[in-house]
Order: structure tokens, then sequence, then C-alpha cells
């Protein structure tokens, strides 16, 4: 008998889906799309040397990760290994003047992903071989020096630590902008759902909280003991201070009392419903049968699927075969995000 462990490819494919532009990679707005992400010339395809994949279930301990290293691995200036077990990582750094490679990056979006001993090993590395190396927990939170490649790369590929453009009108947000996005591609969604809302400070840490969730965002709920809190918390937190960043270079002033007007179709709203619809159903039934919970609402298929997402994420239900089930929380009680 081996202990296997688990490895999510959700992430990665999420990514290379934002570098890439691929069309219809976000379905966080459902029918209610606008195409956003149109409006910025973000196509990266060429600029990727190669994708390796590894197996998604591997053994806990691999006996000659060498042999599972591809013998053809392009040349290439900056590595980005999501959820890549460890003894490969460190397998394939130990290469790295082989491929040419001069940075390399390691997101953490679960404690999981990589342990301490690990990160020492793999800087370790890095160190003797003169490779630039980042950890960010989560990918959203990577922000190194500018002078540094990876700091061009975070500029040249519009990917980590948020940075948004805004554009006020009587405390009211005409328009919202992206300049660097969130790996995952949130912060889009985010820009978009804050035109046209009057503001003050309070509402919108709210609302950029709500949107994040309703994204959904894909950092993990697991307590994080480095963080001292959560990394989805974490991740709340960086794009708070993003937008509220933005606020203040367009001379945002807070007003004690601002009324709030939201757009026609309100995700976060319709999300909340959807969760409630999913736990109330399960207070009286034993299981849901996807399909049939679909049919039984004018809610979009997207935001159900958020809501299934999302629920499943805090331990509230687990899916079986298209069959949803509910977990016991009596120390964890269900409350609606509104």
């Amino acid at each position: 008998n081996c202990y296997l462990d688990f490895f999510n490819t959700s992430y990665a494919e999420k990514l290379i889906k934002s570098l890439t532009g691929t069309p219809g990679s976000c379905t966080a707005c459902g029918n209610n799309c606008i195409g956003c992400r149109v409006l910025y010339p973000n196509r990266f395809k060429d600029a990727l040397a190669g994708i390796i994949s590894f197996p998604s279930v591997l053994p806990h301990l691999i006996e000659e990760p060498s042999f599972m290293i591809p013998a053809r691995i392009p040349s290439h200036d900056i590595l980005i290994a999501i959820h890549v077990h460890e003894q490969l990582l460190i397998e394939m750094l130990s290469r790295c003047s082989k491929y040419g490679t001069k940075a390399v990056i390691i997101p953490i979006e679960s404690p999981s992903w990589i342990s301490p001993s690990a990160m020492a090993t793999l800087t370790r590395i890095s160190n003797e071989y003169r490779i630039e190396i980042a950890f960010p927990k989560p990918f959203c939170s990577f922000n190194p020096p500018s002078e540094t490649l990876l700091g061009k790369f975070r500029r040249e590929f519009h990917i980590g630590y948020p940075e948004i453009e805004t554009i006020l009108k009587d405390n009211k947000i005409h328009d919202c902008s992206v300049h660097v996005s969130a790996p995952c591609g949130s912060t889009y969604f985010i820009c978009r759902w804050l035109r046209n809302i009057e503001i003050t400070t309070e509402s919108v840490r709210s609302l950029v909280s709500k949107f994040l969730h309703a994204y959904p965002c894909t950092a993990d709920m697991q307590w994080d003991n480095e963080l001292n809190d959560t990394i989805l918390h974490h991740a709340v937190a960086i794009h708070q201070r993003a937008v509220e960043n933005s606020l203040m270079k367009a001379n945002f002033i807070p007003q004690k009392v601002a009324k709030k007007t939201s757009p026609s179709y309100n995700p976060v709203k319709d999300l909340s419903q959807a969760m409630d619809l999913i736990m109330n159903k399960l207070k009286t039934e034993t299981h849901i049968e996807i399909t049939l919970l679909r049919k039984q609402t004018r809610l979009s298929p997207s935001i159900i699927n958020m809501a299934i997402i999302q629920l499943k994420q805090l331990g509230y239900i687990h899916i079986h075969k298209g069959i949803i089930f509910p977990f016991s929380q009596k120390d964890h009680p269900y409350n609606s995000i509104q």
C-alpha cells in the first residue's frame, strides 16, 4: 500500500486560459456577460514556451522522481509551477541550468500545496543557481521588486498583485479598469461590477468581498498558520486594498452617508439566493439532483454552479454523480452571504 497525493489542475487551466485570452474562459456573469476582457489586449499565447503536465494523482513518496521529468523541456526564462509534487519540483529546479531558467514562481492557493521544508530546499537550490524565486500566497499577492525579472514579468503579463484605475464622478465609480489582475481573472469581474456604483469606504470593502466570493475565488478556506488566517480571506483583503488605493489616487472623498445603487443584474444577490435555495432544500430533502435544481429556478446555470462550488468549498455539501448531499455542520451553521 502507498499513500496518494491529489493535485489541483483546475487552477493551472484557469491561469493558462487567462494568459492566452481563451474566449469563454470566464463564465462568472453567465448570460449577463459583456465580454469585459475583450477591452484588454493581454494575449500571451506566443510567449508560452511550453506546458508540462503531470498526473493529478501521485504517490506521496516517488521513488525515482527523475524518471517522471520529460526528456525535452523547452528553453524558458520563467517557470510557473502550480501545485506540482514537491519531489518533482526539486528535481526540475536542480536541472534548471539545462533549460535556461532565470526565475521561478510557485503559487500557493492552499496550505497543503507545498511544505516549509520543500520551500527551504527550493530556495537553497535557486540561490545556488542564482535564480529568482517567489512563493506568493495566494498568487494575487505576487508583487516582487520592480527592478527584478519577476517584477518585469508582473508588469508585462499584467498578473499578480492587482492594480486598478478608477474614474470618479460625484463619489460614484464612473469607470474602473484593470492594469494588473489576479492570475485567476477575478479582478476583471470585480471591476466590471463596481462600475456605476455610489460608494463609501465601507460599501467598497463589502462589495469587493462579495464579488470575490461570487466569482468565485479559488483560494482555500483552510486555516493557514503563516498568515494566521485563511488564504481566501487574505485574497479578499488584497483586492480591498487594491480598490481603496485606486480610489485614493482618484481623490475619493469619504462620505458619511452615500446611496448605493446596484446594476440591473446583481450577481451577489443571485449567488446568495442560489446558496439559500440549496441549503433550504437540504433541510427537508436528503439530496438534490443538480439537473432538476437548474430547472426549478429562474437563476442561471452559472449562478447555480457558483453556489454549488462555494458551498462545497465552505464544507456544507459534497457532490457525487451529479447529486448534492449535505454535510453535518452543527458547529458551523450556514448563514446567508447577504
